[in-house]
C-alpha cells in the first residue's frame, strides 16, 4: 500500500510534506541565508557563537546606530577583562585591558601579565593618570609644566623677558618694569649723557632701584633711589674729567682722565695700551722671584726671599758659596766659618771675584762679629771686629783660633796657648789677643807652632808667672810681638 503524505499548515497554508520528510525552508519567503548556515568559530560559512573565540576569513565591520555608542564588553575579573584583536597567523597583538588599569597593549602574544606588551601603563612616560595631576607625576613634569611664560611675578622666563639674551630695549621713558637690561638714547628724556647708552636696573619699585649705564663714549654713570626723578641724579664713574682719586681716596673731577678697568676693556686695543691707560708700571709684567735667593735679574723680589722681610734669614750649608748680594744668610755649623756653631751674616758684592762679607754669632750671651773679604776671587781670613769686647776663661792647653781674635784669654790654671801658623788660621795683621795669667799659681807658656816668630819683651820670656799680663799683636804673615811682663830670662 502506498504511503499517505500527511498535509502540513505552513504559515496559514496547507503543504503536502516532500518524500524526504524535509520542510523546504529555502522556499520559504520569511527565512533568510542563514537559516542553513551552522553555528560555529571559523569557516566562512559559519555563524558566529557567543562565547567562542571566533575568526573570520574577510574584513568585518561592525557600526553603531547614529549617537549611539559601540560597545565590545568582556566581563570577569577585573585583572583578566581585556579586548583584543589578532591577525589570521595570531602574530600581532592589539588590546585594552584590565579596564580597571587602563592599559594599552600590543605584541606578538596576548600576554595582559608582560609589561614589554604595553604601550601605556603606569610604568611607563605615556600613563594616563586618572588626574591631571597624576598623569603629570606619571610623566616626570616638574612644577614649570602648569606655568605659563611672561614677566609677572610666577610666571617662567622666556628669552627676551627682561631683554636677557635679547637686544637691550631703547627706552624713552623711565618707567619701572623690573629687573632687566635696557638702553636709552640721547633724546630720551632720562638719559645720563649724550648718545645711546646700554645698562641695566634693578630695585624692587620706581623710586627704590639701582641703574648702571655706559655709554658709547665709554663712560660710566649710576643713580639710585630718590635720584631716578632728580635732575642731574646720574653719578659718573668715569669719564674724561675725572682721575682717580683726592687726597682723601674719593674719585674726583679734576683734570686727567680716570684710566679704570672700564676704559681699559672698552678702549686699549691691546695690553700695552690698556697697562698704559691704568698708569701700571714694569713690575706689573715683571716675574716674581722662584726660590728664597733666586738672583734673576728683572726679576720682582718676594717679601721673605732673600730672608728680607720674611720670617727668618735664608739658611745655608757653607759661607764660601754665600755671595748673594745684599742677602741675609744663616747657618749653623756652616763650611768655613769663623769658627763652629750658629753664624747670621750678609754679603756685600762689588762684583762676582770682590766683596765683604760680615757675620756675628747669635746664639751666646757675648756675641762676636767677624768681617772678610773676597780679594780676585780669594777669601781672606776673618777678622775680629769687637776686640777686647769679650772674656773668655782658660782652664786648659789650648791653640788659638779666630774667634779669639781681639779677645781677652784669662787662663785659671797652669796651661799653655800655642799660637798657630797663618796656613792655619789667618789672622788678619795688626790683630791683637790678650793673655792674663789670673791664676794663684802656677805658669802660663806661650809656644810657638812650628814656622811661627813669638818676639819676648826685653829680658823676658815666654813664661807669664801668676798675676803677669801679656798683649800678642801680628805684626807679619807668621810674626807676632809678645807685649807685656814674663818672667826674666
Amino acid at each position: 500500500m502506498a504511503l499517505r503524505r500527511p498535509l502540513v499548515r505552513i504559515l496559514g497554508k496547507l503543504r503536502i510534506l516532500p518524500a524526504e520528510d524535509k520542510i523546504p525552508f529555502s522556499t520559504v519567503d520569511e527565512l533568510g541565508t542563514a537559516a542553513k548556515r551552522n553555528i560555529g568559530t571559523s569557516g566562512t560559512d559559519a555563524v558566529p557563537a557567543l562565547g567562542g573565540f571566533n575568526t573570520w576569513s574577510a574584513a568585518q565591520t561592525v557600526r553603531a546606530a547614529t549617537a549611539a555608542p559601540l560597545a565590545l564588553e568582556r566581563t570577569g575579573a577585573a585583572a583578566n577583562v581585556s579586548i583584543s584583536f589578532t591577525t589570521t597567523a595570531g602574530t600581532t597583538y592589539f588590546g585594552f585591558g584590565p579596564a580597571t588599569l587602563g592599559d594599552l597593549y600590543v605584541g606578538t602574544t596576548p600576554n595582559l601579565a608582560n609589561e614589554g606588551n604595553k604601550l601605556l601603563h603606569t610604568g611607563n612616560q605615556l600613563a594616563i593618570g586618572t588626574t591631571a595631576a597624576s598623569a603629570r607625576t606619571a610623566l616626570g613634569l616638574g612644577t614649570a609644566a602648569t606655568k605659563n611664560t611672561g614677566t609677572a611675578a610666577g610666571n617662567v622666563m622666556e628669552v627676551g623677558a627682561g631683554n636677557l639674551l635679547a637686544n637691550a630695549l631703547l627706552e624713552t621713558t623711565q618707567s619701572w618694569n623690573g629687573c632687566r637690561f635696557f638702553g636709552v638714547q640721547s633724546t630720551s628724556d632720562w638719559s645720563p649723557s649724550v648718545g645711546v647708552a646700554c645698562g641695566w636696573e634693578a630695585g624692587y619699585a620706581e623710586i627704590r632701584r639701582f641703574q648702571f649705564v655706559i655709554d658709547t663714549s665709554g663712560e660710566a654713570y649710576f643713580r639710585y633711589a630718590s635720584d631716578i626723578n632728580a635732575t642731574g641724579g646720574w653719578k659718573a664713574i668715569r669719564h674724561s674729567g675725572n682721575t682717580f682719586t683726592d687726597a682723601s681716596g674719593v674719585l674726583t673731577n679734576t683734570s686727567g682722565a680716570l684710566t679704570n678697568f672700564v676704559s681699559l676693556f672698552l678702549r686699549a686695543a691691546t695690553a700695552a695700551a690698556g697697562r698704559t691707560q691704568l698708569e701700571l708700571g714694569t713690575a706689573a709684567t715683571a716675574t716674581l722671584t722662584t726660590s728664597t735667593l733666586d738672583s734673576t735679574a728683572g726679576r720682582a723680589l718676594k717679601v721673605g726671599d732673600a730672608g728680607i722681610l720674611g720670617a727668618a734669614a735664608v739658611t745655608i750649608t757653607d759661607w764660601n758659596t754665600a755671595t748673594h748680594n745684599g742677602a741675609i744668610m744663616m747657618a749653623s755649623a756652616g763650611a768655613n766659618a769663623p769658627t763652629s756653631g750658629w753664624y747670621i751674616g750678609t754679603y756685600w758684592k762689588h762684583n762676582n771675584i770682590y766683596g765683604t762679607q760680615i757675620v756675628s754669632t747669635f746664639t751666646d750671651a757675648a756675641p762676636r762679629i767677624y768681617v772678610r773679604t773676597l780679594v780676585n776671587n780669594a777669601w781672606s781670613g776673618w777678622v775680629g771686629l769687637n776686640t777686647g769686647s769679650f772674656v773668655v776663661a782658660v782652664s786648659a792647653s789650648r791653640t788659638l783660633t779666630l774667634v779669639d781674635a781681639g779677645a781677652y784669654l784669662r787662663t785659671t790654671a797652669a796651661t799653655t796657648i800655642t799660637v798657630p801658623t797663618n796656613a792655619t788660621a789667618a789672622f788678619v795683621v795688626g790683630t791683637e789677643i790678650t793673655i792674663r795669667a789670673a791664676q794663684a799659681s802656677g805658669n802660663t807658656t806661650i809656644a810657638a807652632a812650628s814656622g811661627v816668630t813669638l818676639i819676648a819683651p826685653a829680658e823676658g820670656t815666654l813664661t807669664l808667672g801668676p798675676r803677669m799680663t801679656v798683649t800678642l799683636k801680628k805684626v807679619g804673615t807668621d810674626t807676632w810681638d809678645v807685649i807685656g811682663q814674663t818672667v826674666p830670662a
